[in-house]
């Protein structure tokens, strides 16, 4: 990835069809991710490059064209919410020990399918601190959801499973 100091500004579709403009800082760049500061979830996070809508010089048509695919693309899709015919396997990296454990038995008193390696069938993988590039590109091209701690928490207390991007 290259990496940038200046700012980023685009539209952007999350994969449930929601739509939101993205101002990102100090981003790093490949032909499919953008990762930087993002001001809109006051955070760091990535994007996939395919689901930028349209890339924008400055923020001056900002509302306008915000609005425009707003009112021309179809509607978001609702969060999934699993159950437990259909539960997600998850797998839990760069987290210490006792941490992991903590993750680990939360995730198995749901009854989550709790992997130790990306997996074929895998739709998580829960991103600590120190979690390593190779796994996390890996699940990256299986299409896997990467969540961090706190998303994973919500989808054990709610059962909503966090999309990119929030």
């Amino acid at each position: 990835m290259t990496n940038n100091s200046e700012r980023k500004i685009f539209i952007y579709c999350n994969p449930r069809g929601e739509i939101t403009a993205r101002e990102v800082f100090d981003y790093s760049e490949n032909d499919e991710y953008l990762e930087g500061f993002c001001s809109h979830a006051e955070a760091f996070r990535m994007f996939r490059k395919d689901r930028v809508l349209e890339w924008l010089p400055d923020s001056t048509n900002l509302e306008e064209r915000l609005q425009f695919f707003i009112e021309t693309s179809p509607p978001p899709k609702p969060k999934r919410v699993y159950h437990a015919s259909n539960l997600p396997d998850i797998c839990f990296t760069g987290f210490k020990s006792g941490l992991k454990k903590e993750l680990i038995a939360i995730a198995k008193s749901f009854g989550l399918a709790v992997r130790s390696s990306v997996t074929a069938n895998l739709d998580c993988l829960v991103c600590g601190i120190t979690a390593g590039p190779s796994k996390m590109e890996k699940a990256r091209c299986q299409g896997v959801l990467i969540i961090n701690e706190s998303q994973f928490r919500t989808l054990a207390e709610t059962g909503e499973l966090p999309e990119e991007g929030e």
